[in-house]
């Protein structure tokens, strides 16, 4: 998990990591690289489970949702410009927790916990 302020809510949130893709980056590639890049954590083992569309009335873009399963530690996160992220390693009922009392709101977060315990039906 990362922590970092968000400044649409004007709070500090707790996220799974993300970010764009870039060019005609694949999106795997995307978030194998966002993954490393925000919380030093690398996998060789990756599980797609699907992908969301924010908001499908006024943007256009998909959300590429991805479990990286077995993490290790490889370096330490890379902060860019003003990104304050600190990195948050927690089981998943306490993750889980979160979701439900609401601690943990990001619609695409909430997505991916979704996608994600239907996968492990």
């Amino acid at each position: 998990m990362v922590e970092q302020y968000r400044v649409g809510v004007d709070e500090t949130t707790l996220e799974i990591p993300g970010g764009m893709v870039d060019g005609e980056e694949e999106p795997i590639k995307a978030a194998q690289r966002e993954l490393l890049e925000e919380t030093g954590y690398g996998s060789n083992q990756w599980v797609k489970l699907g992908k969301t569309s924010a908001n499908p009335a006024i943007q256009t873009n998909f959300t590429h949702l991805y479990l990286a399963k077995e993490c290790r530690k490889l370096k330490e996160p890379e902060n860019e410009g003003n990104e304050d992220i600190k990195v948050h390693t927690m089981p998943l009922p306490r993750f889980l927790e979160l979701v439900k009392s609401g601690t943990i709101h990001h619609a695409i977060v909430l997505a991916a916990v979704a996608q994600y315990l239907l996968a492990e039906k």
